[in-house]
């Protein structure tokens, strides 16, 4: 029973792809707009997956927002986990 799809489209992001994330990037950049992408471009046999990610944070574009998300999205898209604000408790220190 197959569990999961095997593909290896590192090169095609690579030559296809890439170089209209850099032409997004510098748009963003001129027109103050963070953002976050993340591509799933190879599956292993052994399910392993390799992404290739790119952003722009809103301190490199010097903007302070209320809320943002797209740092959470980063640490969740390698391997951190979601905490719920509601989950976070306060700790007292001595």
């Amino acid at each position: 029973m197959k569990t999961h799809d095997v593909f290896d489209q590192t090169e095609v992001y690579e030559k296809q792809i890439s170089p209209h994330i850099d032409e997004i990037k510098e748009l963003c950049v001129g027109q103050d707009i963070p953002f976050f992408a993340t591509f799933a471009v190879k599956s292993d046999e052994e399910g392993e997956i390799s992404y290739k990610r790119n952003s722009l944070l809103p301190s490199e574009l010097g903007l302070t927002m209320k809320d943002c998300e797209i740092s959470s999205l980063i640490t969740i898209s390698k391997g951190g986990k979601a905490v719920p604000a509601s989950e976070i408790t306060e700790l007292e220190f001595d």
